[in-house]
């Protein structure tokens, strides 16, 4: 190398190969290249062309004659060097290859397999074209005509059996007849709590009004049941399909066949939706307010720290996590929130969303490519501060990350079951260790290592052990529920051959008495 000639650089690449690589790979960087860590390439892979993460970037190798770089994909970084640091440690904890680890952290739909050819393409999402928003062409009391004479094509035995209870019990050999035999009237009574049987009778036991749209449900196909749903959803304003559709799970055929009925349009927008007013969040407990005065104080010392938040169930685990974000958010900090299931994901969703209006993200497996890869751009520009979801939510490429919050952080769902295998609430107490961000663990039965951890001294418990009146601004506290154990050996011994103690069974006969309801 003469003195005109640059200096030699290289770099350590994570490829998407395809193939469970558990090393990374080194490419030289050509001249005047300018490659960081946590960029994107494309490098040649065997006779094939695959997207990379540079890892590393070095000014000489042991490796003899290595490949050149293709070309750059992103101009900007994909992965944080604290995120780089992290997807090294998952690889090296759970012995997981390390392209797979460093792909938890990219968009969805990267090219995860090598392609013919290197014309791969950004891969950090662009913003979309403009929304399509649906909107009504009737009235609201035109259409409420409309729905009232919506369609109920479906034959359907039970459907017909509570039209015909709405009107009057029915003796057991009409129901019969009404389903089409004994056994079947047997089965739908054992599924079903819109009736029961009463001696030789079957008789409702909701209100005839309830029955009868029941009625009106079960006679329509699923695509009728979708499409009176969304028209429904409209009712209450105009919506960007995307989210009409995601409240209706109505499909593009349905929103199609209504349009062409002329029950809505689809004019395209560019307007952004008016920001809500975020609801005030209520007065906090005693308890409530330590906890989060605990959490507060670690977020502002900027000092990584894991906090078990043990509080039984009713506690009001969920206002302590909104003003723990709150916090994080005034001061420029992004949120991650976890759930263990995506049917859970939709409450919680709703909650921070009338909390932090327009600041909400949401990543989990049931979105559309689509729908998830916008997601994630409004995250990685800093659009939306706050990013919900299952485990994967984990991984959202929130720059300035502030707190992470593990909800029912006891639940099986947190641990990964493919490659790269990893614990989420493990890697959320990772993420606490090395980066200045608070992790919150939050249970009413924590994991026995979270509970042995606490107990120890290795992360923090903040207890919250009163219940609470659900939907109260002012916090009032309502008492536990009294559990009573029983011994079914001594009943047995009594002679009780029954599965329901003694005990049990008054308990419910009482509480039929005073006609209230019972959960076995």
């Amino acid at each position: 190398m003469t003195a005109d000639q640059p200096a030699a650089r290289y770099a350590e690449v994570a490829v998407l190969s395809g193939s469970p690589q558990r090393v990374a790979f080194t490419y030289a960087v050509p001249d005047a290249t300018p490659l960081r860590r946590g960029m994107s390439v494309v490098v040649p892979w065997r006779s094939q062309w695959a997207v990379g993460i540079v890892l590393a970037v070095t000014d000489d190798t042991e490796v003899a004659h290595p490949r050149p770089i293709a070309r750059i994909l992103d101009a900007d970084p994909l992965l944080s060097p604290q995120q780089l640091q992290l997807a090294e440690w998952i690889a090296n904890r759970y012995l997981a290859p390390i392209a797979a680890s460093a792909a938890l952290f990219l968009p969805p739909a990267t090219p995860t397999r090598p392609r013919a050819n290197p014309t791969h393409r950004p891969l950090i999402p662009t913003k979309p074209i403009p929304t399509v928003q649906l909107q009504l062409t009737h009235a609201p009391e035109d259409l409420a005509a409309v729905l009232a004479h919506w369609p109920q094509s479906k034959r359907s035995r039970p459907a017909d059996l509570l039209d015909a209870l709405a009107a009057e019990p029915l003796p057991t050999e009409e129901a019969v007849r009404q389903l089409g035999g004994k056994a079947q009237l047997t089965r739908w009574l054992a599924r079903t709590a819109l009736a029961q049987l009463d001696g030789e009778t079957v008789r409702l036991t909701i209100p005839a009004a309830e029955a009868r749209a029941a009625a009106q449900s079960l006679h329509r196909t699923a695509a009728e049941r979708r499409q009176l749903l969304l028209l429904q959803t409209l009712l209450e304003g105009d919506l960007d399909e995307a989210e009409a559709r995601r409240r209706s799970g109505a499909t593009n055929a349905d929103i199609q066949q209504l349009a062409e009925q002329g029950h809505l349009r689809r004019p395209p927008t560019n307007r952004a939706a008016a920001p809500a007013d975020p609801i005030p969040p209520p007065e906090l407990t005693s308890e409530q307010a330590a906890a989060v005065a605990q959490i507060v104080q670690a977020l502002n010392a900027k000092r990584g720290e894991t906090f078990l938040l043990h509080g039984v169930t009713g506690s009001g685990k969920t206002e302590v996590y909104l003003a723990a974000a709150a916090r994080a958010l005034a001061h420029g900090g992004g949120v991650i929130v976890l759930v263990p299931e995506i049917a859970l994901a939709p409450q919680t969703i709703a909650r921070f969303e009338a909390r932090f209006p327009q600041q909400v993200a949401v990543r989990h497996s049931q979105l559309s490519t689509s729908e998830a890869r916008e997601q994630w751009r409004q995250v990685y520009h800093g659009e939306k501060r706050i990013l919900i979801g299952a485990r994967s939510a984990l991984f959202g490429p929130l720059r300035d990350l502030a707190l992470v919050i593990v909800d029912e952080e006891h639940e099986w769902t947190y641990k990964q079951d493919a490659d790269p295998r990893y614990h989420a609430a493990a890697v959320a107490q990772q993420i606490a260790a090395s980066w200045p961000a608070v992790t919150v663990l939050g249970s009413a039965t924590p994991d026995l290592v979270t509970h042995a951890a606490a107990a120890s001294g290795r992360l923090q418990r903040l207890a919250l052990t009163q219940r609470l009146q659900a939907g109260s601004r002012a916090p009032t506290v309502i008492p536990q529920p009294v559990v009573d154990v029983v011994d079914l050996r001594e009943e047995l011994a009594a002679g009780v051959r029954s599965v329901f103690s003694r005990e049990l069974a008054a308990a419910l006969d009482h509480a039929l008495q005073r006609g209230e309801q019972a959960l076995l």
